[in-house]
């Protein structure tokens, strides 16, 4: 069920504002939470708006800029109708206030995320038995291992420090559809870089569009690290789901609804998280369902944490 919305109640009344919003809220108890934010911002769900206001230039413009569902709310003897998306308020019974939500927020809500979510295929045979090479060097016996595909030598997996040591011209650009080999070696060759080889693993398959649905969107994980992307474009986006997943378990879809980051780059990041051994698969469903003010706490109390270091870092190099 989807549990996380933002809408915006536009020229109301303090008490009418107070009113709807716990009328909402009740109706929504069982499967969902509202954020109420300014009527401005960005991927709204539902507006809520005085009827008096509807035919405003900036109120019709918001409409159609953003193609939203619109709760109009007056004040008539015809309590608890809704009419042509009217409300009219005092409102003592719920039924058909639910019905509204339901139709026009959570049924559109769920048929957009279906509509963008990406096409079920059959993997690539190709595609999985490279994944289980890899995914196979989290767990492989101490040794050192030559990576190769169809372009080349990639370079050699240190299992025994955890590092995965790159020929130069190579990073993590590699062909998973083709024939990814191993071999044991005696030595790295001096001319070749370290990198963290589970964070690398991570990179590869995040890299890869072959692997963007190499997990489930329902399938339930548990991260166990979280990932630090070399892209820095893509640094926001995996802090923000990182944040989101250390409340508890979720899964793709879920994740999409509380982040508000698009389903397909979700459900890839959950592959690659999976696949690097960074998270893990569970059965369970969660007892806590982390809600959005929750996951933004976190992405904040995580952002804190990194400018923190980043300056610890800073005094310790200047000496102070």
């Amino acid at each position: 069920m989807e549990r996380s919305f933002r809408a915006s109640i536009v020229g109301l009344g303090c008490s009418d504002v107070v009113s709807i919003r716990q009328h909402i809220h009740d109706v929504l108890a069982d499967g969902g939470d509202v954020s109420w934010v300014p009527a401005n911002q960005e991927n709204l769900d539902f507006l809520v708006i005085n009827s008096c206001f509807i035919s405003s230039s900036s109120i019709q413009s918001l409409i159609r800029k953003n193609a939203l569902p619109v709760l109009l709310v007056n004040h008539s003897p015809k309590n608890e109708e809704i009419e042509q998306n009217i409300i009219s308020l005092p409102l003592f019974e719920n039924s058909r206030l639910k019905n509204w939500v339901q139709e026009f927020v959570i049924d559109k809500k769920r048929a957009a995320i279906s509509q963008a979510a990406p096409q079920s295929v059959d993997q690539n045979p190709a595609v999985i038995e490279s994944t289980n090479l890899l995914k196979g060097f989290v767990s492989k016996a101490q040794g050192l291992y030559h990576l190769s595909d169809t372009r080349g030598a990639i370079g050699v997996v240190d299992t025994i420090s955890g590092l995965m040591w790159l020929v130069p011209e190579r990073s993590t650009s590699i062909d998973m559809t083709g024939s990814l080999k191993s071999e044991v070696v005696s030595q790295i060759p001096r001319q070749h870089r370290s990198v963290d080889l589970m964070q690398w693993l991570w990179e590869v398959i995040w890299s890869a569009s072959s692997c963007a649905t190499l997990v489930p969107l329902e399938q339930l994980i548990e991260i166990k690290i979280w990932p630090q992307p070399f892209r820095k474009s893509d640094r926001k986006d995996m802090l923000i789901l990182s944040a989101s997943l250390a409340q508890g378990t979720s899964s793709a879809h879920q994740l999409a609804l509380d982040t508000k980051i698009p389903l397909s780059r979700v459900q890839h990041f959950v592959s690659a998280l999976v696949t690097s051994g960074f998270a893990e698969r569970v059965d369970r469903m969660p007892e806590v369902t982390p809600q959005a003010h929750q996951v933004e706490r976190a992405v904040v109390a995580a952002e804190q944490t990194v400018i923190r270091r980043l300056l610890s870092g800073l005094r310790n190099r200047l000496g102070l």
